[in-house]
């Protein structure tokens, strides 16, 4: 079985997303607009929408995803918990918890907050 990472850095004009092997290697990049309207409700939906075309395109089957990492632009609590991203119009979201819910429940990745 092979394991793969996603890597997602949110920000305020686009979102840029690749997959790598568990070993680092890229194989996959791309963008997604941010569309910020509506205190940015779609960026994640956005997100997980065009993560799962490039998962089926490589296909790469959601049990060998190891981990998806999300890098948001403002603090974030232990918790997971962002309180604002003021060039997102996030306000007192759980971005992780969010994409976890938008892969489907057959997607294994769990909260866990990196120390920097």
């Amino acid at each position: 079985m092979n394991q793969y990472c996603v890597g997602i850095d949110v920000g305020g004009t686009t979102v840029k997303c690749g997959i790598f092997t568990y070993n680092g290697v890229l194989l996959d990049k791309w963008e997604v607009m941010t569309r910020k309207a509506e205190n940015g409700k779609y960026i994640l939906p956005d997100v997980a929408e065009e993560l799962k075309k490039h998962l089926e395109e490589k296909t790469i089957a959601y049990e060998d995803i190891t981990g998806i990492g999300i890098g948001v632009p403002g603090p974030v609590e232990p918790d997971g918990h962002v309180r604002v991203a003021v060039n997102l119009g996030w306000k007192d979201i759980y971005p992780a918890r969010i994409m976890r819910e938008l892969m489907g429940a057959e997607f294994p990745v769990q909260w866990e907050m990196m120390p920097m």
